[in-house]
């Protein structure tokens, strides 16, 4: 038996309650985190159902992910019975398109069994448009080609919309052609790739006003989810889809608006109600997930954005605990600490899978695995792999093993064609027999071009060669005296492993990030070696522990583990107890951003990771952080002076970053009054942007600007890239080398280690 509409409306608040029952009027549900966002969507289907306002093929209800529709339908389930849940038409937006446009495709010249192409076809594709029309791959990347198509199509531009002077077409004078190309050929295939369920479909509507009637008669309810992550072309197809007699609701939070990189306009949420100007809109103030401490602290960050739907989120929960703030001399030691704090809790009867740390970039992970390993906690990376499992790693890691090791097929078999240069698979199967038959590695048959020759061609044995006298430099340039970081800077650079991730694309700038850890973590091996030793340290010491740094132990198995996640990814996920660690300006916000809205959305990323805690949220920063095997100082994220010190355990530490006129002796109370100091009073300091792989113009150059105790003397004025000029306090002496002490003209005093600390004698 169906709930009752009574029955179904007791389960609600006030705030969920009068959203549920508007059957009458567009609205706007604006969902705070942890509010009962999909009860309400759910609730207001049964709700829809047990009126008798609708049949249940006449509720159209639009979700972003498979996940969230199956959630929904069996939610719904539960309320009004399997049956009529499956007569709901629910799912993603390009799962429902995709069905009706097999229908009504025939209306744009397609036929019915039209084939989707998943985005390696697509990639595919560009790449065999850019061949044919003989363009250089090295200026028409594919990848970057088809991810530029993509975009244009997501904000509705089509061929020739671009600007000459649009910086994405930089190198690419040719793009509209490209994109001419590639539609044709789609359509050609009778092929629509996922872009084209959208666009096709917003097409379909506009330009064919028998379906768009037809599909206003069918639905009497539209619903749609996380109304904040749709794009251009997803609002517009809503509008197109709205008939005069539909009533329209959407839910969405533009607090967590966070996935712009993705094509989402958080203006469709900012603007919906000028868009429908008879809507109404509900905010959901009331969590149920968190503490009232991480409810307030996640009010005043995002209080300060000036894009967004006012409200103030209220916690049903007690008090609980105040969050902490700690600060790390290193992020060795931050990733230490939170290790530490992880295992205690563990040890106190916490579960694993009730903890989760949280970061900006994925390259982050690796200190962070390093510290859980040392510390027997178990992990998992959420929607990823380990640092060391990596592609890119464990390409890098390939290269290396080969050099040292002129045997290790298994190396040879994972880099001879990356990045490509023209290896194919008949030749390496070929090559490969041949290594066989003569019982030799497969790099010492490489290196014999008579021998090769029994099988091979002279051009792919011309390949091939190549290969090996790259294998042969990169040997011979281990011996020349660098650094192990300095030979794995080079050893990146040379073997043009980054030109893999030029396109500028989210992915690869991931990818160049992870290799730039990578170097930072051969100069903290480096590092932890002369500490205990004075042995020298070698390549073949590095990768030989590193081999020892496998995943072995971290399969899924059922075993309870603490989750490893990007904050990107956290969202929609809750956990009881939440460390977002790494919060420094470069980190969060992103270096890469410096617009206003961009700054904004960085600020919704963290409100996002905080309020994915439920009983404890700790904060984290490190004074320094390696880069590129170099060690960066760094200043904690403008987003923490944000946080209204009254939910903090301790934020002592922050003062030291306040404007001299708030020194801590000084700072007054904070009360609802007197709002924490914003970033945007702060001194500005002069912001060093991070580097990851040196150009060949620096490869011979030494990795850091090496300053001795002999240069410099009490008193001296020094300027620093980062924290400006200061005076030279003293020195000390430890396991690292030798410290300096320097008081900033701002009032801050800083410890640094003498030969990272790329002070320059004023």
């Amino acid at each position: 038996m169906m709930t009752t509409s009574e029955e179904l409306l007791a389960t609600l608040n006030e705030e969920q309650r009068q959203a549920v029952e508007d059957l009458s009027h567009d609205s706007l549900v604006i969902a705070g985190a942890g509010s009962g966002k999909t009860r309400v969507l759910t609730t207001k289907i049964a709700y829809i159902l047990a009126e008798g306002k609708a049949r249940p093929s006449e509720v159209l209800a639009l979700t972003f992910t498979n996940k969230a529709a199956r959630e929904m339908r069996s939610r719904i389930a539960t309320i009004v019975g399997d049956g009529l849940s499956q007569m709901i038409p629910m799912g993603t937006f390009h799962s429902i398109f995709a069905r009706w446009l097999r229908s009504y495709g025939k209306y744009l010249g397609y036929d019915s069994d039209y084939t989707i192409y998943d985005s390696g076809d697509s990639r595919t594709l560009v790449k065999v448009i850019i061949r044919d029309m003989k363009l250089d791959e090295k200026d028409y990347s594919p990848k970057k080609v088809y991810g530029l198509i993509s975009a244009c199509k997501n904000d509705g531009l089509t061929p020739g919309s671009l600007s000459d002077s649009d910086p994405r077409l930089r190198r690419m004078p040719r793009f509209d052609d490209i994109y001419r190309g590639y539609l044709s050929r789609c359509f050609r295939a009778n092929a629509m790739d996922f872009d084209d369920l959208l666009i096709n479909m917003l097409r379909l509507l506009r330009q064919h006003p028998e379906v768009r009637d037809e599909l206003h008669r069918r639905f009497r309810y539209i619903l749609v989810d996380e109304y904040q992550d749709t794009n251009w072309v997803q609002n517009e197809i809503v509008k197109q889809l709205k008939g005069p007699d539909t009533i329209l609701t959407v839910v969405g939070d533009d607090a967590q608006s966070i996935y712009s990189f993705r094509g989402a306009v958080i203006e469709n949420i900012l603007s919906f109600s000028d868009t429908f100007p008879s809507a109404v809109v509900y905010k959901l103030r009331k969590n149920y997930r968190s503490t009232s401490n991480i409810v307030d602290i996640a009010n005043s960050l995002i209080e300060k954005n000036h894009f967004r739907i006012p409200k103030t989120v209220e916690a049903v929960a007690g008090k609980g605990e105040k969050l902490t703030l700690f600060d790390a001399f290193s992020g060795k030691s931050e990733a230490e600490r939170v290790a530490e704090m992880i295992s205690a809790s563990l040890r106190r009867g916490r579960s694993p899978e009730e903890v989760a740390i949280l970061y900006r970039t994925n390259a982050q992970s690796r200190l962070l695995e390093e510290q859980l390993r040392n510390y027997y906690v178990p992990y998992r990376i959420y929607g990823g792999l380990s640092f060391y499992d990596r592609a890119e790693i464990k390409d890098a890691l390939a290269y290396l093993r080969l050099v040292i090791n002129a045997s290790d097929d298994e190396a040879f078999r994972r880099i001879y064609n990356t990045p490509k240069r023209g290896i194919g698979d008949v030749t390496f199967s070929t090559l490969s027999d041949l290594a066989n038959r003569q019982k030799k590695p497969l790099l010492e048959v490489a290196s014999d071009p008579d021998l090769m020759s029994e099988s091979l061609k002279a051009a792919p044995i011309k390949r091939i060669t190549g290969f090996v006298e790259l294998i042969d430099q990169l040997r011979e340039t281990a011996n020349t005296g660098m650094t192990l970081a300095e030979y794995m800077s080079h050893l990146i650079l040379a073997t043009q492993l980054t030109g893999m991730y030029s396109d500028e694309s989210v992915e690869s700038l991931s990818k160049l990030d992870n290799l730039n850890e990578l170097v930072s973590a051969v100069q903290e091996y480096e590092d932890a070696h002369y500490e205990l030793s004075d042995d020298p340290v070698t390549i073949e010491d590095f990768v030989r522990d590193m081999s020892l740094f496998t995943d072995a132990d971290q399969k899924e198995d059922g075993t309870p583990r603490v989750t490893l996640m990007t904050m990107h990814a956290s969202k929609g996920l809750e956990y009881e107890e939440v460390y977002c660690v790494g919060l420094e300006d470069q980190l969060i916000p992103s270096d890469r951003y410096s617009e206003e809205k961009d700054i904004e959305e960085e600020r919704r990323l963290l409100y996002v990771a905080i309020t994915r805690a439920k009983e404890k949220c700790i904060l984290s920063y490190a004074q320094s952080r390696m880069t590129h095997g170099q060690l960066d100082y760094q200043r904690p994220s403008r987003f923490l002076l944000d946080l209204d010190p009254r939910y903090l355990e301790d934020h002592t530490g922050l003062t030291d970053y306040l404007p001299h006129s708030t020194a801590r002796e000084e700072r007054p109370t904070v009360t609802p009054s007197a709002p924490v100091q914003s970033s945007r009073h702060l001194d500005p300091k002069p912001r060093r942007v991070r580097r990851v792989i040196r150009t060949k113009e620096e490869d011979n150059a030494p990795l850091i600007d090496r300053v001795s105790e002999a240069d410099l003397t009490k008193g001296d004025r020094v300027e620093h890239p980062t924290f400006g000029v200061g005076r030279v306090e003293g020195f000390s002496q430890s396991v690292s080398g030798t410290k300096v002490l320097v008081t900033f003209d701002d009032g801050s005093k800083k410890q640094m280690i003498l030969k990272f600390a790329k002070l320059r004698k004023i």
